[in-house]
């Protein structure tokens, strides 16, 4: 046995076993009391994303056609501001949830020595109070004078700054190294996040304005569940790989320390996806407007009330 590896969400864990035969060319995830190679494809997952896919058609098909009162109203999407406000959040919810996942992960399981629980929470720290910081600035205080491209640009290119930072983790990578990185993800993640959300329901009033603040949340929800199994399925084929790699040049010699590297060179390859995925923010963002967009939008009596 190669090692295990620890996943933990929440109160479900996923025991991750890489298993030698042949000097490694065979690694093996065990879950429900199965063995299945790492990266083949199933009848069982392809089933359940198909299921999941005509779920989903089925739902936008009644709440469209057949609904009088929806659960969500899916109308709201013909807003183009609330659509490409959603579509900004909802792609950084994929980037920011799915990396924040893979972190205490890396400092619990992998780092070397590994971490507390409490220990992984207070390296994330800093992340978290630059979030705070840069949600407090991005509200009322900046949105109206910057307007939201301004805002979002500058938080994509401090998330992707960030992301770019942790690409370089080993195997003793300690907090203090790293806390420079997660606090521009922090504020990264404030200023895009918020402004998003604001421009998306600014045009919605009346009954239709809770409709779309459940709507935008349910978006964002999903979108941060899709980000975490991208991440999680990016760091298991990976973690694959570079133990064929690393195994087949060692000739599987001291399999945990083994383990330890293919799996931070995993993390750094999801951190690489992250940095990507701050990129197509930034592109986003550019179909946003600008302040003065903003002004043209909101007509006279917003630049009066100014």
């Amino acid at each position: 046995m190669l090692g295990k590896l620890l996943l933990k969400d929440h109160e479900q864990r996923c025991v991750i076993e890489m298993m030698t035969e042949k000097q490694l060319d065979q690694p093996w995830i065990a879950a429900g009391g199965q063995r299945l190679r790492l990266g083949e494809p199933t009848p069982l997952v392809w089933g359940l994303i198909s299921g999941g896919l005509l779920l989903l058609a089925a739902f936008v098909w009644y709440e469209l056609r057949v609904s009088r009162n929806p659960v969500l109203d899916l109308r709201i999407f013909t807003n183009g501001e609330f659509s490409r406000g959603a579509l900004v959040a909802s792609l950084v919810a994929m980037v920011v949830f799915g990396s924040i996942f893979m972190l205490p992960i890396f400092f619990q399981q992998i780092r070397q020595p590994n971490a507390s629980a409490t220990e992984a929470g207070l390296i994330l720290l800093p992340q978290g109070i630059a979030s705070l910081i840069a949600v407090v600035l991005s509200g009322r205080l900046f949105y109206n004078r910057l307007g939201p491209r301004i805002l979002i640009l500058t938080g994509a290119g401090l998330l992707a700054l960030g992301s770019w930072g942790l690409i370089g983790l080993t195997e003793t990578t300690n907090g203090v190294s790293i806390a420079p990185w997660l606090v521009l993800r922090g504020l990264g993640f404030g200023l895009t996040f918020v402004p998003a959300q604001t421009f998306a329901l600014q045009r919605i009033t009346g009954h239709d304005l809770p409709k779309a603040s459940s709507l935008i949340n349910m978006v964002r929800q999903i979108a941060g569940s899709v980000g975490t199994a991208l991440v999680i399925n990016l760091f298991v084929q990976r973690t694959s790989f570079h133990a064929d790699e690393l195994g087949a040049a060692t000739a599987g010699a001291n399999a945990p320390a083994l383990l330890t590297q293919a799996s931070t060179l995993a993390v750094n390859d999801v951190f690489w996806l992250v940095l990507a995925g701050s990129l197509v923010i930034l592109l986003v963002a550019l179909a946003l407007p600008n302040r003065r967009g903003q002004q043209a939008l909101d007509g006279p009596a917003a630049v009066m009330a100014e």
